[in-house]
């Protein structure tokens, strides 16, 4: 199932031969789906109350600021070190989540009838912002003529809005395939 859809823009410009800049704009819709939870059963097991909460998309803007610095070294390595400044805006999202209760109600010639209340539970999910800096090393063998270029990098997501508290690592291995000089 699909849970998140993107689009955005990137521009960068390279001033020296090793330094690249860029900044970029995405916008990010998230999925989040249907859930029930807060279920509650009486003493023969049987369903008495549940709270249901809808799929929904919770949308977010996401702005970018980076600078990558690379070398090469022995004429088949190349070294680059990139800090990524993140800006995410999540927007602020009212769903109605509905409260499901058995219940019985006494009719007015006094007979009991039995069966499901819905109860509208509106919720507002607040705006909220989060600033990363994602640091970003990688190694890649990149020898003239060679169209397959591997690579190892590594890259730490730091919360700064949180005094620097490192979120993720996240580490990767693979290898490039160049078309041209151009595009890999």
């Amino acid at each position: 199932a699909m849970n998140r859809l993107g689009a955005g823009l990137k521009v960068g410009y390279k001033p020296i031969k090793y330094l690249k800049l860029a900044a970029s704009y995405s916008f990010i819709n998230k999925y989040k789906p249907e859930k029930t939870s807060k279920e509650s059963y009486d003493e023969d097991n049987q369903l008495e109350s549940y709270r249901l909460t809808p799929g929904y998309w919770l949308p977010h803007h996401r702005l970018c600021a980076e600078a990558t610095a690379t070398v090469k070294l022995w004429k088949w390595l190349r070294i680059s070190a990139r800090e990524r400044y993140q800006y995410t805006r999540q927007e602020e999202k009212t769903i109605t989540r509905t409260d499901h209760e058995f219940a019985e109600y006494y009719q007015p010639d006094g007979t009991i009838h039995s069966g499901w209340e819905t109860i509208p539970n509106p919720k507002t999910y607040a705006s909220e912002d989060e600033q990363v800096v994602r640091s970003r090393f990688k190694f890649e063998y990149d020898k003239k003529y060679v169209k397959w270029s591997p690579f190892v990098s590594v890259e730490f997501h730091n919360r700064i809005d949180r005094r620097w508290h490192l979120q993720k690592l996240r580490s990767s291995i693979g290898t490039e395939y160049k078309i041209n000089k151009q595009h890999k």
